[in-house]
């Protein structure tokens, strides 16, 4: 239970502070110029569109995925889990590990692309998100992987009763 509420804490705050890292407009900080992943804007808040680079387009694409992909665990993947009953094979841990993978790729890309310039509040919140997410995958994992125990255990002991009779003399080992 504590890995359930433990992932689901962290993937929601792994959500919030992504959202609010990509849609911001100071990722980086050159006076009196910040820097976001979509536009430009000076001290007096006049903003303009970046003009894309490679590198921005893969940070606009690999962001906009990771957020993407971490609303669709935190929404639709409990609701799936709820209708779907005994047939669910469970998938949050692996997109949770997209998500990890595009949200650090989108920081890693923002970083080569940054050379001299200052990192501001945005950057930073866009690696506590990557921490929090990070924290979820594991938790994610350590979920599955007792699932995974647990089903395979239970379907093993569930193969030898269903041969079993009472009546005919053998024992159930």
């Amino acid at each position: 239970m504590f890995s359930r509420t433990a992932r689901f804490i962290m993937s929601l705050a792994g959500f919030a502070l992504l959202v609010i890292a990509c849609a911001s407009p100071e990722w980086s900080r050159v006076k009196p110029i910040n820097k976001g992943l979509w536009e430009m804007c000076t001290d007096g808040k006049q903003c303009v569109s970046v003009i894309p680079n490679n590198y921005t387009k893969a940070c606009q694409v690999l962001s906009i995925l990771a957020v993407v992909l971490l609303g669709l665990c935190i929404i639709a993947l409990p609701l799936w889990k709820f209708l779907a009953k005994s047939s669910y094979f469970d998938v949050q841990p692996f997109l949770l590990l997209f998500v990890f993978s595009f949200a650090t790729c989108t920081a890693i890309f923002y970083t080569i692309e940054l050379s001299t310039q200052n990192i501001s509040w945005a950057y930073v919140l866009q690696w506590i998100g990557i921490v929090a997410v990070t924290f979820a995958t594991v938790f994610a994992f350590i979920r599955f992987s007792s699932n995974t125990k647990h089903s395979t255990s239970n379907a093993h002991m569930h193969s030898f009763s269903d041969n079993y009779n009472p009546d005919d003399g053998r024992t159930l080992y």
